[in-house]
């Protein structure tokens, strides 16, 4: 027998080359004892990771050898894989990782089987895993097994709450599925939400279970602008339960005191279903020499493939280059569209633009994810993608962060993320998103630069770990749950009891800047009146001044971006006149303004469009309300206080947040329906019917003057 060691092994199975008897058999003794050792059992799962990738290149009279490695290594879900012949013993074995409540054939390996074992018992558990564990797969075993009346889901982005609501709808006939705080509870509920829809959801019923996902973000040393209303979603959550899963990458270690305090199992493994190749691209430095290497890797690319952008604007000029590039490329004609991309394109030209770079790069197999695409849209890309119809995706860290895709190479183009450095901790987010478990046994990473310094994260939780513990959260809590020191804190605090109510009714915000922003309006309230004080629909005027000092106070420096108070007037004004992104988008691109900035007419229409999604997305659909409710209740308290009449925000906040429509028909636009669509339906369906899609079954579609795509993202929520 000839030991090999990992790196021959691994060469072995990379080769593509037929693998003999006695060389496989000398390859499973050598990774049989790297598997039996502690210190190299991780090395050992990936070799035989590797082995299923070569299986066919494997000999046969050596198959019952790797099976039995499957078998110890923990990997029980790859064994019915290849079509492998099991023995008794093993067939046993494999048995008993049979998830208990999912429909189908649904095997759990080892360390699956460990946490659902103690999630069946009712133990809480907190779970740091690589991307490609299957943490994912836990929370639908929870939600198939009823064994709870109500579950509430925390996910942090709406890319990820898209997927996890498709996988779980299957659950409708037992669970009322909410994803709004307009819907209300009913006998048994299972509410996939943001931290801020929970802290923002009235009347919530007794919950039995909670998930977080992407825990880490509880931290505030991540800098993240949501760790506090993750924070007291959290808080308001453990109030009904302290039965919960939680799940993310990369924690080394969580809140000794949390996890004392809720008696929890925390699990961190590097237990892995893929196996991943890393490999450096050698490129000048200048961003043309870097895109000229990307461009003739991604020419000999055959499988589907993700390119990491810094930002939205890169992963929209990277695609265009490649585009270009592909014009000018003998034999890179693409095949003729899918029906389904055709009618995106033909969508994408009617409600955006007929010049907008994606369609043309839709046609040639490529897209983008980013977060300044419409929700429906990036929803859609994905589905694309994962379908094997784009095999290119050029996308920032939304797609990275939890959103399960098909790729069998990552490229990782910038270093960064957004404006900061990427560090190790998005890097590993962003590699584990190379390979697929089943499809892709062995995932492909190139990249442009080193790899950040190496780092896990020990996680404080400041709901718990209050000592540093910004006074923005500390005020939503309850006296009793408030140190020593953070009570000390809050009752030095030089502020009336009722400013203090209206300051906790603002999660989110901070305490600081909405205490400076009273004594700011407190001492110039005659002057703010006019300005102010308004109702319904406010003049220019008004909303520049009500946005003013919402950005000096209520926002911390950089958030902004780019673009000023007057400038966000301008655009939420023209909004709410046209109803529809493609009013303001034909308006701007014919603007003397525009015109002026950026003569070329092709490269107008794409900065406009990149300008008024990331208005749209960022601002319209999230913060813009957010920050009208706070500056609404502020200016209450402040007139009121002072004898003046108070204004009345809520109309135009409300008006932004369903985008126009009426409540029964807004609510779809949670459920991936383009509001083009919803704007068509409006004259069809009365405000007074509860349930739109009631109504929508009985609607001739193609009779409506809806586009297919239109008709074809409805169909897919009757």
């Amino acid at each position: 027998m000839n030991l090999l060691t990992y790196v021959q092994i691994r060469e072995l199975f990379s080769s593509g080359h037929e693998i003999d008897f006695a060389t496989s058999f000398d390859a499973a003794e050598s990774c049989n004892r790297i598997l039996s050792n502690a210190e190299t059992q991780e090395s050992g799962r990936e070799l035989i990771i590797r082995a299923l990738d070569a299986w066919e290149s494997i000999n046969t009279q050596t198959h019952h050898l790797w099976t039995s490695l499957i078998e110890k290594s923990g990997l029980y879900t790859y064994l019915q894989d290849r079509q492998m012949v099991l023995p008794v013993s093993t067939a046993l074995s494999l048995e008993s990782h049979h998830s208990k409540f999912l429909p189908g054939d649904i095997y759990l390996h080892e360390e699956q089987l460990l946490l659902s074992t103690a999630l069946e018992g009712r133990r809480s558990v907190v779970l740091s895993a690589p991307t490609s564990f299957g943490k994912s797969l836990l929370i639908e075993e929870v939600v198939s097994s009823r064994k709870y009346k109500n579950i509430v889901i925390i996910q942090p982005t709406l890319a990820l709450l898209d997927e996890t609501r498709k996988k779980l709808r299957k659950y409708s006939d037992y669970y009322n599925i909410i994803i709004s705080t307009s819907q209300s509870a009913k006998e048994n509920n299972l509410f996939l939400l943001t931290a801020e829809r929970v802290v923002e959801y009235n009347d919530l019923p007794n919950i039995d279970f909670f998930v977080i996902d992407e825990f880490y973000k509880l931290s505030m040393q991540r800098e993240d602008d949501r760790a506090i209303s993750l924070n007291y979603a959290l808080y308001k959550l453990l109030k009904h339960t302290h039965n919960f899963y939680m799940l993310g990458p990369n924690v080394h270690d969580v809140s000794p005191i949390f996890l004392e305090q809720h008696n929890c199992l925390f699990h961190n493994t590097r237990f892995s279903t893929v196996a991943v190749d890393i490999q450096r691209i050698e490129s000048g430095k200048k961003r043309d020499e870097r895109e000229r290497a990307l461009f003739e890797l991604l020419t000999t690319f055959h499988e589907p493939t993700l390119i990491y952008c810094s930002s939205p604007d890169k992963a929209n000029e990277l695609l265009q280059s490649y585009a270009a590039t592909l014009n000018g490329v003998q034999g890179a004609e693409q095949p003729e569209p899918d029906g389904e991309i055709t009618e995106l394109v033909e969508w994408i030209k009617m409600n955006i633009h007929p010049q907008w770079f994606l369609a043309d790069g839709l046609k040639k197999g490529m897209g983008v994810h980013h977060g300044s695409l419409p929700r429906h849209l990036g929803s859609t890309i994905v589905d694309l993608f994962n379908d094997g119809l784009l095999q290119y995706l050029f996308c920032t860290s939304t797609l990275m962060e939890g959103v399960n895709t098909v790729a069998k190479n990552v490229v990782l183009f910038d270093k960064k993320k957004g404006p900061k450095p990427m560090d190790f901790f998005d890097y590993k987010n962003i590699v584990g998103r190379s390979g697929r478990m089943k499809i892709y046994y062995t995932g492909k990473v190139w990249q442009f630069y080193p790899d950040p310094a190496q780092m896990e994260i020990d996680l404080e939780i400041p709901l718990f770990d209050q000592q540093n513990a910004p006074l923005e959260l500390l005020i939503q809590l309850e006296d009793a749950d408030l140190s020593d020191s953070a009570r000390q804190r809050m009752e030095r605090l030089p502020i009336e009891e009722e400013l203090k109510k209206v300051i906790k009714s603002n999660v989110g915000f901070p305490f600081e800047g909405q205490s400076s922003l009273f004594d700011y309006m407190d001492s110039q309230v005659g002057d703010l009146d006019e300005l102010l004080n308004w109702n319904r629909i406010p003049s220019f005027n008004q909303l520049a001044r009500t946005l003013e000092l919402a950005f000096q106070f209520l926002l911390k420096p950089r958030e902004a971006g780019r673009v000023s108070p007057r400038q966000l007037t301008l655009y939420t004004l023209q909004y709410y006149e046209q109803k529809s992104l493609v009013g303001i988008i034909n308006r701007a691109i014919d603007s003397q303004f525009w015109k002026t900035e950026e003569p070329d007419d092709y490269r107008r229409i794409q900065v406009v469009v990149s300008e008024v999604f990331h208005i749209a997305k960022h601002w319209f659909d999230f913060k813009l309300p957010s920050l009208l409710n706070c500056m609404h209740k502020m200016q209450v308290y402040v007139f009121e206080l002072n004898g003046y009449a108070a204004g009345d925000y809520t109309y135009f906040i409300s008006e932004l947040e369903r985008k126009f429509l009426p409540s029964n028909l807004s609510i779809l636009l949670e459920y991936d329906v383009p509001s083009s669509a919803l704007m068509q339906l409006k004259s069809k369906i009365s405000q007074n019917e509860l349930n739109a899609l009631d109504v929508i079954r009985t609607l001739n579609l193609s009779e409506l003057g809806l586009l297919p795509y239109e008709i074809r993202k409805l169909k897919e929520i009757l």
